[in-house]
């Protein structure tokens, strides 16, 4: 319930800025059962597990084992020049495998607020797992718009196909009982 509340706090904010909030959608399915994909997946502030371009994930004001709360951030060392970036979770919702988290931080690539929700389902005749990941944004141009779009789909891409390597190696390396 808390964390519907806080994603249409959030939403309900951009839309009375008279803003319209543009989405970005990028979907796959995993081969593993839900559990295995939501345990890495569900993991806010390990995303340095399986994103390959994350070097570092802390925990601000708390240890790094820390239970994802609403509000809690995670800062980020990205990429190769390793500069740091901040996500805020906004909601989770552990039983329907679902997050939304912010940028509380000046969003890139010209954005000007930024959400992004993870949600996995289960596929009941194959035991495998649907994710989709997807972004609302605003931005200052609707010229802008398609090059957001362009970038956002990629990053989420990438970061799937990341989680999909670390499931398959996770499993290459776990002994079968």
């Amino acid at each position: 319930m808390h964390t519907t509340i806080a994603c249409i706090i959030v939403c309900k904010s951009l839309r009375q800025k008279g803003t319209l909030m543009r989405r970005v959608y990028v979907s796959t399915i995993f081969d593993q059962p839900i559990d295995v994909v939501w345990a890495s997946l569900g993991d806010f502030h390990r995303v340095d597990k399986w994103i390959r371009i994350v070097h570092a994930s802390s925990v601000e004001g708390a240890g790094t084992e820390q239970l994802p709360t609403i509000g809690s951030i995670r800062r980020l060392t990205v990429g190769e020049d390793r500069h740091t970036t901040r996500e805020r979770l906004v909601s989770y919702d552990s039983r329907a495998r679902r997050m939304t988290y912010d940028l509380p931080d000046a969003p890139p690539f010209g954005m000007t607020e930024y959400l992004g929700t993870i949600h996995a389902v289960p596929v009941t005749d194959s035991h495998k797992t649907f994710v989709e990941w997807y972004g609302q944004y605003t931005c200052a141009s609707a010229d802008e718009a398609p090059t957001i779009e362009d970038k956002l789909r990629g990053i989420y891409t990438v970061f799937l196909g990341d989680l999909r390597d670390h499931l398959t190696e996770m499993a290459s390396v776990t002994p079968v009982a």
